[in-house]
């Protein structure tokens, strides 16, 4: 479909955090200050009905109030939800610099969203596992430094019980 930008947007409670993918735009987004609201402006609203929104023109279209669009010259949008096992893990956003109506590839766009989701769905699964592990060790090794300075302690007592026991046994003898 060759848009001029596409951008994945994670869900992050009510707030779309942008994943650049393909920019010809340099710096349409700025990652660390821009992301949209769920129901706010074309990808915002995709995200709250769950249902992919196509707009040709987005100068004319009022849904649209993401200004970094229009500033950046884009003409045309659409926003698929990209739609996991567990809900709503995000938009993915195509934009033209040219009128084009994307409406026309809604099914391809749509089978992309849902390949998507799985991958993006997988990867962030895959995230909480490693996660998961690398708390899991950091767990264990604490565990372990426990463990082990107990056993020195118990070694310690150990030595202390028959230096006492090897004094009282020379006392009595004596």
């Amino acid at each position: 479909i060759s848009p001029d930008t596409s951008d994945i947007f994670l869900r992050e409670g009510d707030k779309l955090i942008p994943q650049p993918a393909h920019d010809k735009i340099n710096g349409l987004i700025n990652v660390n200050q821009h992301f949209h609201k769920v129901g706010e402006c074309l990808c915002g609203l995709a995200a709250s009905t769950e249902k992919s929104i196509y707009s040709v023109n987005i100068m004319a279209d009022k849904r649209c109030t993401w200004t970094e669009c229009k500033n950046a010259g884009i003409k045309s949008f659409a926003s698929i939800p990209l739609k996991g096992k567990e809900g709503l893990i995000g938009v993915m956003g195509v934009g033209s610099l040219t009128k084009r109506d994307f409406g026309k590839q809604s099914e391809f766009l749509e089978t992309l969203a849902q390949q998507v989701a799985i991958a993006l769905e997988n990867a962030l699964f895959y995230q909480k596992i490693s996660n998961y592990a690398d708390d899991l060790e950091k767990q264990v090794g604490e565990r372990t430094q426990e463990l082990q300075a107990a056993l020195k302690n118990a070694e310690s007592a150990d030595r202390l019980k028959s230096i006492f026991l090897a004094s009282m046994s020379h006392e009595l003898r004596t």
